[in-house]
């Protein structure tokens, strides 16, 4: 049996009851049984049933055991514990020939009494303190404080919406249907540009195009059945679709939208008469223009709507 010659120190330097401490141990040794044990793994756990006598498990609780190589013949030997008793404490002799499987070798490892401390002591405290509110971390205080006025706030705001809902829902309700008024007219002018590209379209076809693309443009637009209207009834319709109350700058607008019908009924449906040189883009522009004066000014407020918001 051989005893190692170690240096041990003890981290922290100073524990309390609870605290978990390291117990490190160095030494040097040519064997080479610790020396190929420790070199397959490096730094390896050992077993705790290699002391060479039995634990107080009421003064401490071994958490785990390990070995580390340092340099040459260098290694240290790390037994990490919860201390649960105040005053000195010993541990066994530990085999680290037998933890290591080192045969017919028994190298030990003698540990120095290893002092666990009493915070009451060393800061003399005899009586109970009195109770103090807990603190906060630095900069809690202006997060807190931001938090609580962040969630005033939001409430205020809550309660206004729920006052004002009504005006909110038409607001949101307004900005969908602006929102599908602009795709509306998106689909149209690609519509619209797509037949005055086309070269080789035949002049009925395209005054049918034209026609139908409008219609199904007006109907969403004014959500009136244009569709179902003859190209005499569309001036008539603009103002039923708005109950007389359309705009004076739309009017002529309308004007030209029903004259481009006119015009195209009388190409669509007479078999000698085709559109005239350049008429054709001259058509589409005035419904293009029609179009972006319609959707300029603002969209009129129904009664019904005004009273419910």
């Amino acid at each position: 049996m051989v005893y190692l010659k170690t240096e041990q120190i003890l981290l922290p330097r100073q524990v309390y009851i609870g605290d978990r401490a390291e117990i490190r141990c160095t030494f040097e040794s040519d064997s080479a049984g610790i020396r190929n044990g420790v070199a397959e793994k490096g730094a390896m756990e050992l077993s705790k049933d290699c002391f060479a006598g039995e634990l107080a498990s009421l003064e401490y609780d071994i958490k785990k055991i390990t070995i580390e190589s340092g340099n040459y013949n260098q290694y240290t030997l790390v037994v990490t514990l919860n201390a649960w008793h105040t005053g000195k404490i010993q541990l066994p002799d530990y085999d680290i020939g037998f933890a290591l499987n080192c045969e017919a070798e028994t190298y030990m490892v003698k540990f120095l009494p290893v002092e666990i401390v009493s915070i009451t002591e060393t800061q003399s405290i005899s009586t109970i303190r009195d109770m103090h509110a807990p603190l906060l971390l630095p900069g809690t205080t202006y997060k807190l404080y931001g938090a609580i006025i962040f969630l005033v706030l939001f409430i205020i705001l809550l309660v206004r919406l729920i006052i004002k809902r009504h005006k909110v829902s038409f607001f949101f309700r307004n900005r969908l249907l602006m929102w599908r008024y602009n795709k509306n007219k998106k689909q149209t002018f690609r519509a619209l540009m797509k037949i005055k590209q086309n070269t080789k379209m035949p002049d009925n076809e395209v005054s049918m195009s034209l026609q139908n693309i409008m219609r199904s443009y007006l109907e969403f637009r004014f959500d009136y059945p244009f569709t179902k209207k003859v190209s005499s009834e569309i001036l008539k319709s603009f103002y039923e679709a708005t109950n007389n109350m359309i705009s004076q700058k739309k009017v002529p607008a309308c004007i030209d939208i029903t004259g481009v019908f006119i015009r195209t009924d009388y190409v669509r449906y007479s078999n000698e008469v085709s559109f005239e040189s350049g008429e054709k883009e001259q058509l589409i522009s005035r419904l293009l223009n029609a179009i972006e004066i319609l959707e300029t000014e603002e969209v009129t407020i129904p009664e019904e709507e005004e009273s419910n918001a």
